[in-house]
């Protein structure tokens, strides 16, 4: 499948690949987890120009309420199921799941330093960091513009993860 955002919306999946799958009740950036499978699981990826979905900006919904409170520490969780579910479904873990949970990890930071609390940020980086070393033991990027970030990742690193989140490498 074609590397594609983490958003479910203005992708076209077929029905089937949700008989195991599902959008997690109580989680935000729950498309991480069903698009970080799906992407895995698919053959090819399909997008639609058409408005298929009509997502209405919302100055008091979700996703922007979640940046100025605790809720994105859900994107730790996130991680975790996306990385639990993907083992339990017997999807491959290589270099093209990695690739695609690196891209998870620069979004990650995103998320977590809207919380301005540098302590909780760098606690949910181990927490990660122990995750993906203990799924990815032996796995390389096959991405060079990522190398950087899976290196410090790989090393418990948290300036340097930040520092190449921000420049992003």
């Amino acid at each position: 499948a074609e590397d594609c955002s983490s958003f479910a919306c203005v992708k076209i999946f077929r029905a089937e690949m949700f008989r195991n799958v599902q959008f997690p009740v109580g989680y935000i950036y729950e498309d991480t987890i069903v698009c970080g499978i799906l992407r895995q699981m698919a053959k090819r990826i399909a997008r639609t120009p058409a408005i298929v979905y009509n997502h209405r900006q919302n100055s008091n919904g979700t996703c922007a309420a979640a940046k100025s409170d605790n809720r994105a520490i859900d994107t730790y969780w996130v991680t975790k199921r996306v990385l639990l579910d993907h083992k339990t479904l017997g999807l491959p873990i290589d270099n093209k799941f990695y690739d695609i949970m690196l891209d998870n990890a620069k979004k990650q930071h995103a998320v977590m330093k809207t919380l301005k609390n540098k302590d909780v940020c760098k606690q949910a980086f181990v927490a990660m960091a122990d995750f993906y070393n203990r799924y990815f033991e032996g796995i390389e990027t096959s991405c060079n513009n990522k190398k950087r970030i899976s290196k410090a990742i790989k090393k418990g690193n948290y300036l340097a993860y930040r520092w190449h989140c921000l420049i992003g490498g």
